[in-house]
């Protein structure tokens, strides 16, 4: 019971990383229509970890 609170704290890091991974990717995309797609790939992984199937 007391592992709860640090397993929602570790999946709400996780999905953040995968908001950040992915406002930093359209911000990137917004400046630059040639910005680099690998940044994306923090956002793919963290979706993942959480149990969303990415379909690319």
């Amino acid at each position: 019971m007391n592992d709860q609170p640090v397993a929602i704290q570790q999946l709400l890091e996780t999905f953040a990383d995968a908001v950040i991974g992915l406002e930093y990717y359209l911000e990137a995309l917004k400046n630059d229509r040639n910005s680099d797609d690998s940044v994306l790939s923090i956002a793919e992984e963290s979706l993942q970890a959480l149990g969303h199937r990415v379909v690319l």
